[in-house]
């Protein structure tokens, strides 16, 4: 039995928005979730939320941070 049980949510990044609220809506039937300044797809009592590369949440140009992919 895993030691996890459900996620609050985690932050994807990616190479568009728009696209991606498309598969994820369409193809894995997510609810898409719009909030002032971002984007969420919501699934059972978790979300992901999107960060386009290359873009902040108030959208402007930054560096991205290193981070460490998951796999699944």
């Amino acid at each position: 039995m895993s030691l996890i049980t459900h996620l609050d949510h985690l932050v994807l990044t990616v190479a568009s928005i728009k696209r991606s609220c498309a598969f994820y809506t369409n193809v894995l039937q997510m609810e898409k979730i719009a909030f002032k300044r971002f984007k969420a797809l919501k699934f059972g009592h978790s979300k992901i939320n999107l960060d386009e590369i290359g873009m902040s949440l108030n959208q402007k140009p930054y560096i991205q941070p290193q981070t460490q992919p998951i796999y699944a």
